[in-house]
């Protein structure tokens, strides 16, 4: 059973993934994770239980990953709502969790994490 207070944080269910460059060594090694994330972004929804989305925005110019290339944004399944946050980031990943902590201690009060 999932408590009330718990977050979904969703991180990089992106179109651009897609992209044959990124399984030009092979097929994906987690293929079809998106039914999944629309589950459980479903199930979070109907509960109306809070949502955060992380997008990896890249600053590489060749990057799918960079804003405004095709398939930058999320994949139909884990597509935000107008009320759910969505938190950009880029190279530095501890700074996200230190955002994310502090967004998610405002909506749903004392996070565990490690």
């Amino acid at each position: 059973m999932v408590q009330s207070s718990a977050v979904l944080l969703v991180i990089d269910p992106r179109s651009t993934i897609d992209d044959p460059r990124w399984t030009a060594d092979g097929s994906r090694n987690n293929p079809g994770p998106e039914a999944a994330v629309g589950q459980r972004v479903a199930a979070w929804r109907a509960a109306k239980w809070p949502i955060f989305h992380v997008r990896h925005d890249s600053i590489e110019a060749e990057s799918t990953f960079r804003p405004g290339q095709p398939g930058n944004g999320f994949k139909p399944e884990a597509m935000s709502l107008p009320d759910e946050m969505v938190i950009a980031k880029g190279r530095a990943f501890a700074r996200l969790i230190d955002r994310c902590v502090g967004q998610l201690r405002a909506v749903a009060g004392p996070v565990n994490h490690m």
